[in-house]
């Protein structure tokens, strides 16, 4: 099921590649707290817009400067120096203690270094391989899980594509065995697992079809 965290690394991934200022990032942050920002360091101003775009920000905080953001997350208890995906990561690159830059950890490797979406990286937005030398804390957002939207058309036998894979998804974390996985194709033993599923949800409540599709009412029960 989407996460948060997917969320908010979606919207950092969406300008890959954007430089220079001001740009789209400063330009959000500097209607609210002033033109002076238009051409400021945008690290921060970046994840900030992104998170704005993701609808966390209540979570992951709307700052512009570094330190005063990781301060934030000390005082909820939410810092400590375990790479996750979607974490903030704050970097010390001179060893002062002071945070000088800004990330989202998108994934961690099997060594301790991880990946990152940043903000402001030689002017850029632009994807990181980074090391734990150099971080002054992990922030970790109170994320929740968010349930899929309805894709707006029947999922039937034959059909294709990433909300198949959620609704196989869904139903692999259920206990409804896919020999292929979230494969993406709606197959007979796909159409089988919808059917087992609806068959109990059918004993909650007789007006549950056991056709083996998947309409809005079976996708609510999939995601609650």
């Amino acid at each position: 099921m989407t996460t948060q965290a997917d969320l908010l690394l979606d919207a950092m991934r969406s300008r890959l590649g954007m430089s220079g200022r001001p740009n789209v990032a400063t330009q959000w942050y500097a209607m609210g707290h002033g033109s002076e920002y238009l051409n400021a360091a945008w690290c921060d101003m970046y994840l900030s817009w992104a998170a704005s775009q993701a609808k966390v920000l209540g979570v992951v905080g709307e700052f512009a400067l570094c330190q005063s953001h990781l301060y934030w997350f000390k005082r909820l208890g939410l810092v400590d120096m375990k790479p996750s995906k979607g974490a903030i990561v704050f970097f010390d690159w001179d060893d002062d203690n002071w945070a000088d830059h800004v990330g989202v950890v998108e994934s961690v490797r099997a060594d301790g270094s991880f990946y990152t979406i940043e903000g402001n990286t030689s002017d850029s937005v632009a994807r990181r391989h980074r090391f734990l030398r150099d971080v002054q804390g992990f922030g970790h957002p109170a994320y929740l899980t968010v349930a899929p939207a309805y894709p707006g058309k029947l999922l039937i036998f034959g059909s294709r594509g990433e909300a198949v894979k959620q609704a196989q998804r869904g139903l692999l974390k259920l206990g409804y065995p896919l020999r292929s996985g979230a494969d993406g194709i709606f197959g007979a033993e796909t159409v089988a697992a919808v059917k087992a599923f609806q068959r109990v949800e059918r004993s909650k409540n007789p007006k549950i079809e056991v056709d083996g599709k998947i309409g809005p009412i079976t996708w609510r029960l999939l995601f609650p």
